[in-house]
């Protein structure tokens, strides 16, 4: 019975990788000066989370805190402690 429930969760966690995978359109793609000035904007002035602005921007996680720690918004280090810590928490 342990088994499954750990099988379910795995295959739960491939799924939400999938989705996310084909949300984020513009993996691999150049940032506009368009995109950079909205990130700041979404960043310092409302506040949004990683997570909300990697959906926004059809972009994965990742890539929004490199390109926060490239524009000197944030660190990745800081950004990557603080997604680590509300995964886990959700989970």
């Amino acid at each position: 019975m342990f088994k499954d429930v750990i099988d379910i969760k795995n295959n739960i966690k491939n799924m939400k990788y999938i989705i996310y995978m084909l949300v984020a359109k513009r993996n691999g793609k150049p940032w506009t000066v368009a995109e950079t000035i909205r990130l700041e904007r979404e960043c310092e002035l409302l506040e949004l989370s990683v997570e909300e602005i990697a959906e926004l921007h059809s972009r994965t996680i990742r890539a929004i805190m490199f390109k926060l720690d490239a524009e000197n918004l944030s660190t990745f280090c800081k950004l990557y402690r603080s997604f680590r810590q509300n995964t886990l928490t959700h989970f």
